[in-house]
């Protein structure tokens, strides 16, 4: 299974759209936050394809839940097929927001967002 991770994560760092990422948002359970290190960050990368890879990980020392990510803060539609990539799966189709119900310490979340 380590190697189709792998793959799949390869092939996100492999792929060009023009430009090779973008620091989207960070924050965390006191938000607004003061100036300083934020508990989470939340990467994203354009696809060729027109969708965007996702990366969001947990750098703070307590368990995160309800990590809200809005669909157009990605430049997506209103709505976008999701791939976990780390787990191998297709979550389906993700309206508005994409929720992350938890979040464990320096843990991460990996998602390939595609048209609907």
């Amino acid at each position: 299974m380590l190697c189709c991770v792998l793959q799949e994560a390869i092939a996100v760092n492999q792929a060009w759209a023009g430009h090779p990422g973008r620091l989207v948002m960070e924050g965390g359970p006191n938000d607004p936050a003061p100036a300083g290190p934020k508990a989470y960050q939340v990467w994203a990368k354009a696809m060729p394809e027109g969708g965007q890879a996702v990366f969001v990980v947990n750098q703070g020392s307590k368990l995160l839940t309800d990590i809200k990510v809005e669909l157009s803060a990605l430049g997506l539609g209103a709505s976008a097929k999701a791939r976990d990539i780390w787990g191998l799966k297709d979550l389906g189709t993700v309206s508005g927001t994409w929720t992350i119900p938890s979040l464990a310490v320096h843990d991460s979340e990996f998602v390939r967002f595609s048209k609907a």
